[in-house]
Order: structure tokens, then C-alpha cells, then sequence
């Protein structure tokens, strides 16, 4: 969901940096958690009415969702193991955020589910949005940065945004 526009006012003051790049320099640091890691917060994995494919919410998280509603379910695989596989490149803890029941049913104009978690070891369920027990992670120094392409992580607060401004 997110503000609409919110990312092309923000643009020019966005810092272009990889993902690996900012790992490799902010998680060699000793951090107020006393480790050397960086850990980022992601919001969790949803399941699409239009297919059985589970989706991971990284930079093309829009064409998985397009693949999907297109029946494209090779796709849309194709699209979360890349995207697995670029995070596993990078030295980062990931900890992945999911929707949890208080949140709304319909999302971009499409109904969701609530699927049950097995994707992944370390996640937590949000009490509603995800976005917002994002910046709340943020806030408590648990995480280093969110990935996301939903802004409303931003509109709440959260210090370090990793997205894709297309």
C-alpha cells in the first residue's frame, strides 16, 4: 500500500547503495546489540489468492505479484528464488515480518489470506501491519534497515529503508 508518490518526493535525497555494500560496511561495526552483523527487518511473505506461490516482498516483489495474477507460477517461483538468492549473497540476518490477524483482509485491491509460516526460522507475526512492527523493530535497535517497497515503513518512522526506486 503505502503513500502514494511518497518514494518520487523522497528520490532525491535517497542514498544509492547495495545491499551487500551497506552490510559489509554498518554490520562490521559492533552495534548496540554487541555483534557484527546487520540485521534487516523484511516484510514477510503473503500468499496470493491468484496462485500457491509464496512471495517475499524485495525490489520486484510488483512483478511477482503481476506473474501471479497472470497465472504465471514459474514466474513468480523464478522471481522468490532470486530473490532468496541475492539475500543468502549478502552477510546479513534476516528477519522476516509478517501481517498478523488484525490487519486488513484486502490489500492493493486484492483479498489475502493468512498463510501458516514455514519458510523461514526467524520471523515474527505483527499484532496487524507489518509495516508498522517494522519501525517498531527499528526503533528498538533490534533491526539495522527494512526491506520493503511499502512506504508506509517510512510514514511510520523507520531510520534505514532498502528499496528499489525503479
Amino acid at each position: 500500500m503505502g503513500a502514494n508518490g511518497l518514494w518520487e518526493i523522497i528520490k532525491a535525497v535517497a542514498q544509492i547503495r547495495s545491499l551487500l555494500n551497506l552490510a559489509m560496511i554498518e554490520g562490521l561495526q559492533i552495534n548496540n546489540r554487541g555483534l557484527q552483523t546487520f540485521v534487516v527487518g523484511i516484510l514477510g511473505i503473503f500468499y496470493l489468492r491468484f496462485s500457491n506461490a509464496i512471495f517475499i516482498s524485495f525490489s520486484v516483489q510488483i512483478y511477482a505479484c503481476l506473474a501471479a495474477r497472470n497465472g504465471d507460477q514459474a514466474g513468480a517461483l523464478e522471481t522468490l528464488f532470486y530473490q532468496l538468492f541475492n539475500l543468502s549473497r549478502a552477510p546479513v540476518t534476516a528477519v522476516f515480518v509478517f501481517d498478523g490477524p488484525g490487519r486488513p483482509n484486502i490489500k492493493w485491491g486484492v483479498q489475502f489470506t493468512h498463510p501458516s509460516v514455514w519458510l523461514v526460522a526467524q520471523m515474527e507475526q505483527a499484532p496487524g501491519e507489518a509495516e508498522y512492527e517494522l519501525w517498531y523493530l527499528d526503533e528498538l535497535g533490534a533491526i539495522d534497515a527494512v526491506i520493503t517497497e511499502d512506504s508506509d515503513t517510512l510514514v511510520f518512522g523507520a531510520k534505514c529503508i532498502i528499496c528499489s526506486l525503479g
